[in-house]
């Protein structure tokens, strides 16, 4: 649903860049350089946390774009479906379960993030580079959703 008459109601993302293309610009390029820069999460972990975002936002544009580019990097199709309806269940392993709590809350509850999460993440093998870069992701796809 889009709060701008303007849109229409279901605008897609393309039509709301339209009324700031000089904004859309610097937009693409900061996700361009979250999302396909090296860093401390390759590809698919990158966009298993965009899907998963995106599927948690209700955004079935993003969750369907960025699943499939998912697959294409190697995650096993059916997977991020899975994830959002049940994660303690799904064939993931637990440094990439716990990156995706880290993201769950930080979507649902920003306000009430505490360092003993990101003492989680560290406890499963991220680094604080990696904390970062989740970050990146989960806040660019709230935006974006």
């Amino acid at each position: 649903m889009g709060f701008m008459k303007s849109l229409g109601d279901a605008p897609h993302l393309y039509d709301v860049m339209k009324t700031s293309p000089r904004m859309a610009i610097y937009l693409f390029k900061m996700t361009d350089e979250i999302m396909l820069s090296e860093g401390p999460l390759n590809a698919a972990e990158r966009e298993i946390i965009a899907a998963y975002v995106s599927g948690l936002n209700a955004c079935s544009f993003c969750f369907r774009g960025h699943k499939a580019i998912a697959e294409i990097f190697g995650v096993k199709e059916g997977l991020i479906d899975r994830l959002i309806e049940d994660m303690e269940g799904a064939d993931l392993s637990t440094k990439m379960k716990a990156a995706l709590v880290y993201a769950r809350k930080l979507t649902e509850t920003p306000s009430k993030m505490v360092q003993a999460d990101a003492d989680a993440l560290h406890t499963a093998g991220w680094d604080e580079n990696a904390l970062m870069n989740i970050v990146e992701i989960t806040a660019v796809f709230a935006m974006y959703n």
